[in-house]
């Protein structure tokens, strides 16, 4: 039995990412209490609103019970598992084209700021990931548990992923992407806008050559 949320808690639907995953390390609240409000939530207002492209009610409870089962033996699936999310369409969410540079962004910031202790760990993470997918040869799409959606490796994701060195602890799996983004052709073909800009972006990261100008620099 889960303790109710208190008071001073806002409803559960309201919660960020941090503050679920938080409740379900802390036994105050399981997956499918979430997705219970969450869908209650979905009931009152879809038929105003009219938002979702698809709502599969059975499915997503069924995801929510298995996540639930999962945080009972302290076995969570990933980083967000339990956490309630769609793409766009409605459809369930995925690591894909907008996801690869999140691990630059958070390693730049580990990289100039060193403040957030979980960043060097989430950076190591999918690197060690990434790896044992074939660092010359991951696809550039998985669902949020690790099952690939695509057989496209990507400049990009590769180049991207190489900037998780500026956080992720120094070792082989860093020195073999950085090795990965050096040996990389630059991007051409049809997706050279995209994976160019990333790889662009990367290499100046990696390098040391994209730094803060602070107000009253020249």
């Amino acid at each position: 039995m889960h303790k109710p949320v208190s008071d001073d808690i806002a409803s559960l639907h309201d919660l960020s990412a941090v503050d679920l995953i938080a409740g379900y390390r802390a036994r105050q609240f399981s997956p499918s209490e979430v997705m219970d409000d969450v869908l209650a939530h979905v009931a009152a207002w879809e038929p105003h609103i009219k938002a979702l492209y698809l709502l599969d009610v059975d499915a997503a409870r069924a995801a929510a019970k298995a996540s639930t089962e999962r945080w009972a033996k302290d076995e969570p699936a990933g980083i967000l598992d339990g956490v309630p999310a769609t793409g766009w369409d409605g459809k369930p969410s995925e690591f894909g084209y907008d996801s690869w540079r999140t691990i630059s962004n958070w390693s730049v910031d580990y990289g100039w700021w060193r403040k957030d202790p979980h960043e060097p760990v989430l950076s190591a993470r999918l690197q060690r990931f990434l790896v044992s997918q074939g660092i010359h040869s991951f696809p550039d799409r998985y669902t949020l548990n690790g099952k690939p959606l695509s057989t496209r490796h990507s400049p990009g994701m590769v180049a991207t992923a190489a900037v998780g060195g500026l956080a992720a602890p120094p070792g082989l799996d860093t020195r073999a992407f950085l090795q990965e983004l050096w040996d990389m052709p630059v991007p051409s073909g049809e997706q050279r806008y995209f994976d160019g800009m990333l790889y662009l972006m990367s290499m100046m990261h990696c390098a040391g050559e994209c730094r803060i100008i602070a107000p009253g620099t020249h």
